[in-house]
């Protein structure tokens, strides 16, 4: 999927961005904004579209707005994504270990 690979190459920038907001300098830094964009006008000019079910059932192509919303919810899906990996490998390196006065001791 188009969308995807865009998304997932575009992430490390996209994330950073939210740091970035404070210190933020024009000439080096692209914003959130600017990188959706990016990612929606990419899809476009290759041909792509983002569809959505009528309320007759049929696709209709969606509004920019809607389209962008949808790039939107594809970082927050890899962010998710990320922090799940993330979370089981930080469980498994905390371990316990019995204490001389026999209570526990997360390390």
């Amino acid at each position: 999927c188009l969308l995807r690979d865009l998304v997932a190459n575009f992430f490390e920038e996209y994330m950073a961005a939210d740091l970035k907001r404070d210190t933020w300098d024009a000439k080096s830094k692209r914003s959130k904004e600017d990188i959706r964009d990016s990612i929606l006008s990419t899809i476009t000019r290759t041909g792509g579209r983002f569809l959505k079910r009528s309320i007759h059932g049929t696709w209709i192509e969606a509004s920019d707005e809607e389209a962008m919303r949808k790039v939107t919810e594809g970082f927050k899906n890899l962010k998710k994504k990320k922090e799940r990996k993330i979370a089981p490998v930080h469980q498994k390196a905390t371990t316990k270990l019995t204490g001389s006065e026999g209570g526990a001791i997360a390390v």
